[in-house]
């Protein structure tokens, strides 16, 4: 949180800004020492970075009889239900990611949804009579009663959120400011033209096909390499096919490197070679091209908000074009792969 708060690349408020003057009372540093309860690991993994926190609530108005509420929390969470929607403090949010888990929703999502619908209440593109409680950035029991219409589906506009902010927008207007790329709400990240391509053309439409969000980072300097960028997502992509389809968690992926996952196929019989897990890599990565294919999904055609070109971000202001210049020297990958595959 405060090191993309520090960088200008936390979405606040629907993405009006990139830095939030409450950071550093939702860092995951106040999040351990206030409300940290234990951290729970995959099996035989050392990390262990499920985070569990607490906070105790009321839930009698008399005889004083309080519970202790355990909610899992983590980076998109805390970005979703707290600087997007303007929650000043980090029990705030561990309330609202309570009642999210508890109606069985998305956090990103319904985050995400929560924000473009706070800026369409304030710009009258929808009333009061459409969110049912005025919401208001910051304002954590609105959020609560709204996350319940949305789960609910309450009247007609909470039905139409809950099919997406790209859905809802396209009926009541602000799809300028809808944060959403290709039907997905966004991720905790306003970094650069990596991240918007790379989720753009990512064959999950998500930040971790590609991390672009991380390449962003590690760019210095006012040239953009338009083709550098394609090129490493591209790369980094093919990797990440292999790595899911190994199970592997992506937080380990600088340790398992390919020479440690042919050592570890040789432990087990399998005589790969580095040109194998190349091909295995290209084969996983059209399949899901073609899947994507079928369902009539193109990145050429993604419409992206304006607000990512309004609002800077930790490398200024974008500019669009750029942006698709991206996509297409990735795309140019695709058609290359496709040769390849068949």
């Amino acid at each position: 949180i405060e090191p993309l708060n520090a960088l200008g690349a936390l979405p606040t408020r629907n993405l009006k800004e990139t830095s939030f003057e409450h950071a550093e009372n939702i860092s995951g540093e106040v999040f351990a020492k206030s409300h940290l309860a234990r951290k729970i690991a995959c099996t035989g993994c050392p990390v262990g970075c499920i985070h569990i926190g607490q906070f105790r609530r009321e839930f009698s108005e008399v005889g004083h009889e309080y519970e202790t509420v355990a909610v899992g929390y983590d980076y998109e969470l805390i970005f979703a239900l707290g600087s997007f929607l303007g929650l000043p403090d980090a029990r705030s949010i561990l309330e609202l990611i309570e009642k999210v888990e508890d109606a069985g929703l998305d956090a990103m999502s319904a985050g995400v949804a929560l924000g473009w619908a706070t800026e369409a209440l304030e710009k009258g593109l929808i009333s009061l009579d459409d969110t049912i409680v005025p919401l208001s950035f910051g304002e954590l029991e609105l959020y609560r009663k709204a996350v319940e219409y949305l789960a609910a589906a309450e009247n007609d506009f909470y039905s139409h959120l809950g099919q997406g902010t790209r859905h809802a927008s396209e009926v009541y207007g602000g799809e300028d400011f809808a944060m959403q790329i290709a039907g997905n709400e966004m991720p905790g990240y306003h970094t650069g033209h990596a991240n918007i391509a790379g989720v753009v053309v990512g064959s999950r439409h998500s930040h971790l096909c590609n991390g672009g969000y991380s390449l962003d980072q590690g760019l210095k300097g006012d040239t953009v390499d338009t083709q550098a960028i394609a090129d490493t997502l591209y790369k980094e992509e093919l990797e990440r096919c292999m790595l899911n389809s190994l199970v592997m968690c992506l937080f380990a992926r600088k340790v398992y490197d390919r020479p440690t996952i042919l050592k570890a196929f040789e432990a087990v019989g399998r005589d790969y070679t580095d040109e194998d897990l190349t091909a295995i890599c290209q084969r996983i990565l059209a399949t899901k091209l073609r899947i994507k294919k079928a369902f009539g999904a193109s990145s050429s055609e993604v419409r992206l908000p304006k607000r990512f070109y309004e609002t800077p971000s930790m490398h200024g202001v974008l500019d669009e074009a750029t942006t698709r210049e991206v996509i297409d020297r990735y795309n140019e990958h695709l058609v290359e792969l496709e040769k390849v595959t068949g």
